[in-house]
């Protein structure tokens, strides 16, 4: 049941070679996934189920993923609309510098020096296998876990938040959708309008100049987000409760999205829903970054993310590598990363790039190597303070009396191209991307 949510890329192919030598020995296999390529690779039939009925069977060597996918939701899925671009460089959505936090302070896995930066109009993924600080790190952008004024580690819209709590954040424009939907996104015994009010009782039309809530605004928000993302259930206002999983995500996921945020964080947002319903919360979030929002997307679907995301960033053991525009990497590449493997990107050898990259900052550029040994990251995070700071030279550049010299990548004993000079900043945010026809498996 659903065995590679856990697993890298690679892993999960040493997973189908052991699978495949259990079948030819005789054994039964009885695999369920709402991961279509992982069906056609392995299965020679299949039966789909829809609201816990028999819908048909079929043999999936032979039928096409767009087919199986239409008998899972009942109809047609709609491609995703390609974003426009924007007219100019967005601005800064969200910085984070050099995050760390204990575990006692995060109450699970400790995050490490943390970067992070993400602009409007830009969808940021972060990819990783389950525990790696995605939740934490989810938490510590959300306002759960804070920081002292002097910290400074976390800015919203050019505003220190570190030190701010979840309503405060939201005030900034900040929206946020946890993993954990029946336990940490919704309480389950409350209706769904006062599910609406946990986080929308700071918007100025929910309560009245004398401070009373406005709860039949709530009642009609529960409406809004019905209609916009099919939320099947939901007509009278009930118990979050009585929803079914898929249908609750949609709408928890329709309750920060349809707000006019400036910063929207999603934590796995299409776990547990349909086909249909996924593509559904991907436009959303397309839709919220044409728009203006800058959007972090953290998912361990990695189709999801190579689908929808400008940039990918990895997760591993509390730490992130420097974001990567798609075009530079493959789910193998990030599969990679994923187990915590060194990863050297030569710039010689990249495909060529559709569009400039800027330098975001802290040193996130895409021609910096990613490397995880101790010498590396001391002056890795110096390139990033120095990056923050025009008025400091970057160890990057070299000394004013000359060039610096290349990188050199230590794995491989090569040089590494090093541009002459920064390029001008472009937009990032305004790629479309349409779905490949059932994914592919790594």
């Amino acid at each position: 049941d659903e065995p590679t949510s856990v697993l890298t890329p690679q892993e999960a192919e040493i997973l189908f070679d052991a699978l495949h030598g259990l079948s030819a020995k005789g054994c039964a296999l009885l695999y369920i996934t709402h991961r279509l390529a992982e069906v056609s690779a392995l299965c020679e039939r299949a039966t789909v189920l829809r609201r816990g009925r028999l819908v048909g069977h079929c043999d999936p060597r032979e039928t096409p993923p767009e087919a199986i996918a239409e008998m899972m939701v009942g109809g047609t899925i709609a491609p995703l609309q390609p974003r426009a671009e924007p007219d100019g460089e967005g601005a800064v959505r969200l910085r984070v510098r050099s995050l760390t936090l204990s575990e006692a302070q995060t109450g699970g896995r400790a995050l490490t020096d943390v970067y992070l930066q993400v602009r409007a109009y830009e969808v940021l993924g972060i990819a990783g296998i389950a525990g790696e600080g995605q939740n934490e790190l989810t938490a510590a952008l959300a306002g759960e876990v804070t920081l002292p004024l002097a910290k400074g580690a976390i800015e919203i819209n050019n505003r220190r938040a570190a030190h701010r709590g979840p309503a405060d954040r939201r005030r900034l424009g900040a929206a946020v959708v946890p993993e954990d939907r029946t336990h940490h996104a919704t309480v389950g015994s409350f209706p769904l309008s006062d599910n609406v009010m946990l986080t929308h009782h700071g918007e100025p039309r929910m309560a009245r100049s004398e401070g009373l809530l406005r709860f039949g605004l709530a009642r009609a928000w529960v409406d809004r987000i019905r209609e916009a993302f099919d939320v099947r259930g939901a007509e009278g206002d009930p118990q979050a409760a009585r929803l079914s999983g898929g249908n609750l995500q949609k709408f928890i996921v329709g309750r920060e999205v349809l707000r006019t945020t400036k910063l929207l964080v999603l934590n796995q947002p299409t776990w547990g829903v349909d086909a249909q319903a996924a593509a559904r919360i991907r436009q959303a979030i397309l839709d919220a970054a044409e728009g203006g929002a800058g959007v972090v997307v953290i998912s361990q679907d990695l189709d999801e993310l190579f689908q929808i995301c400008d940039r990918i960033a990895v997760m591993h053991r509390g730490k992130l590598t420097p974001a990567r525009p798609v075009d530079r990497l493959t789910p193998a590449l990030v599969g990679l990363m994923m187990a915590g493997e060194k990863v050297q990107v030569h710039v010689d050898d990249d495909p060529p790039r559709p569009r400039a990259v800027p330098n975001l900052g802290f040193g996130d550029s895409p021609d910096d190597p990613v490397q995880d040994d101790p010498a590396h990251d001391v002056a890795y995070r110096q390139a990033r303070r120095d990056d923050a700071d025009p008025g400091t030279q970057s160890p990057r550049e070299g000394p004013a009396t000359g060039p610096a010299e290349p990188p050199v990548d230590t794995a491989v004993g090569t040089a590494v191209d090093t541009p002459a000079e920064t390029p001008a900043e472009t937009p990032v945010g305004g790629r479309a991307r349409e779905q490949a026809a059932g994914g592919g498996q790594p």
